[in-house]
């Protein structure tokens, strides 16, 4: 078994929010280390970008720390190979300024 860590980084726009200026899609950036075994089958980090930007984009979450829950929770049941999953979300548009954001790390989809 070899252990690898897929690094994905993309900047993309969708609602998250609860305040009314957080009504339209706005500027987001994500970032993601994805730990997995990997025996003769790798991760699509491609298939893995589409899937996490899809639940941003159709959600509608309040929170960031909603969406990131969500996403580790669903990363962990869609692709069982992930052992660990470090994924920030921040937002660069809410204040002028300043990005603002979340990061959540867990492993074999136990949250720390």
């Amino acid at each position: 078994m070899v252990l690898f860590t897929l690094l994905i980084e993309s900047k993309l726009k969708a609602i998250i929010g609860i305040l009314e200026s957080e009504t339209k899609p706005q500027g987001l950036s994500l970032k993601a280390k994805i730990k997995y075994e990997y025996e003769e089958r790798y991760l699509d980090y491609a298939s893995l970008l589409e899937y996490i930007e899809s639940r941003l984009k159709t959600k509608g979450y309040s929170l960031v720390e909603e969406a990131l829950l969500d996403i580790s929770k669903q990363l962990f049941i869609k692709y069982p190979e992930i052992k660990s999953l470090d994924i920030s979300l921040v937002k660069l548009e809410i204040i002028e300024g300043a990005k603002v954001g979340a990061r959540l790390k867990s492993k074999s989809g136990k949250l720390s």
